[in-house]
């Protein structure tokens, strides 16, 4: 299996492949209405990005959010490496593969944490960007 960084030129069809993932994890965890949003690069169009679809699911809690886990891993998702626990306490984070090649991350929504507590949801994500900014600039 591949994990290594790929940058594409922007493809036209990412926002059909967000809706046919996100319909496939509402089905997988029969939950019609969940909220479910595009993120990352794949979501802005014109901008090169890895194709990968990022998605954001919001729940209301870590403990909905290791249930739905659990039962997208019996599908197929597949858990990403523990340290990223370490980086995103806030969020259980999944990948799927097709032919050995990521093709989406299913992240728990931060702003679910918070409540609709902007202040809150703003700080909690400023202090997550400082941490990954302070690793990218520590590694070679």
């Amino acid at each position: 299996m591949t994990d290594e960084v790929e940058i594409v030129d922007d493809d036209p069809r990412w926002p059909q492949r967000f809706a046919l993932e996100s319909a496939r994890v509402r089905q997988i965890l029969t939950e019609p209405l969940l909220e479910i949003e595009h993120h990352g690069s794949t979501a802005v169009p014109g901008l090169a990005a890895k194709p990968v679809i990022d998605m954001l699911v919001a729940v209301d809690s870590m403990a909905r959010a290791a249930r739905y886990a659990a039962v997208l891993i019996e599908f197929g998702y597949e858990a990403v490496d523990a340290r990223y626990r370490e980086l995103w306490p806030e969020r259980i984070v999944l990948i799927r593969r097709e032919r050995g090649v990521r093709v989406c991350h299913v992240h728990r929504s931060l702003a679910g944490v918070h409540d609709g507590d902007r202040h809150a949801y703003m700080t909690a994500k400023g202090e997550f960007i400082e941490r990954v900014t302070a690793m990218a600039i520590r590694e070679p």
